[in-house]
């Protein structure tokens, strides 16, 4: 039973995610557009990560993990979703600026540099994906256990 439970929110994850990962490279593009040369990646990266957030952490919540989210405070799981995001934000920007590295050297001159950019950016969506399913699953949307409300004695 706990395999299937894991399995129905893993594929939710995924459908929530993709709904926030087009935010998200959406968002990137739209930036991308009106913020050329060396910060534009990075920018656009930091503005669709913040709204791929934003989106991913409502529909997580009330989507993928409302069985046990929704009974969770929400100050505190806002605050542990930020913390979590904040490093996926790293892992994100870190990785998105290696690919972008590794497709000028692999594929140099085929797409246009908005086009690699892109790929870049969809590539560390992609990585960022696995860590956040584990940090948002058993940190920032995890319910405390009934025991850990009971006082302990001295």
């Amino acid at each position: 039973m706990a395999s299937r439970d894991l399995g129905a929110q893993i594929v939710k994850f995924l459908l929530t995610g993709g709904v926030a990962a087009a935010a998200n490279i959406v968002v990137g593009i739209l930036v991308r557009h009106f913020i050329s040369g060396e910060l534009g990646l990075d920018v656009s990266v930091g503005a669709g990560f913040a709204v791929g957030t934003a989106v991913s952490f409502v529909l997580n919540r009330q989507v993928t993990f409302a069985a046990t989210a929704t009974a969770g405070r929400l100050s505190g799981q806002v605050g542990r979703y930020a913390a979590a995001a904040a490093v996926g934000w790293g892992i994100t920007t870190v990785a998105a600026t290696l690919a972008l590295r590794l497709f000028h050297w692999v594929i140099p001159g085929y797409f246009t540099e908005g086009t690699v950019e892109t790929m870049a950016h969809v590539s560390a969506i992609g990585l960022n994906t696995i860590y956040s399913f584990v940090a948002i699953k058993y940190f920032a949307l995890r319910t405390p256990s009934p025991s850990s409300d009971v006082p302990r004695a001295s």
